[in-house]
């Protein structure tokens, strides 16, 4: 679905900060909706001091899949440095977005967990329609 194709009724936003008691459990930024919803980007950043792979999981077939994988550099998001986008990073460069149909859920599942008083910033972009 293009842009040009989104009739927007209204802007879905949800941040969340993975911190060490998450461990590597399954995160969801987008749970089961009653309406239809898309996301446009996932912006990510690492507070951490070590590198974290990050797995976007999606509901296709009513089954929680897993859709790809991105690495976020130690830093990343900090001192100057871009958020950087895990939707482009995992999501071939002619799809726009994540759509997701009422009882869909997308979410993240980092392979490690945080170090201890670090944290990873998710922001996650998109609209209802």
């Amino acid at each position: 679905m293009g842009l040009s194709t989104f009739d927007e009724r209204a802007v879905y936003s949800v941040a969340r900060l993975v911190v060490p008691a998450d461990g590597t459990s399954l995160l969801p930024l987008v749970p089961a909706q009653t309406t239809d919803i898309r996301i446009d980007s996932i912006l990510m950043g690492n507070r951490d001091g070590i590198s974290h792979t990050v797995a976007l999981l999606a509901t296709i077939g009513g089954v929680l899949t897993k859709v790809g994988s991105f690495v976020i550099p130690a830093g990343q998001g900090t001192n100057g440095t871009p958020c950087l986008d895990l939707l482009a990073g995992v999501l071939p460069a002619a799809q726009v977005g994540w759509t997701l149909k009422p009882g869909d859920l997308l979410g993240v599942q980092l392979s490690v967990a945080v170090v201890a008083t670090f944290d990873v910033p998710i922001q996650a972009l998109g609209g209802t329609f």
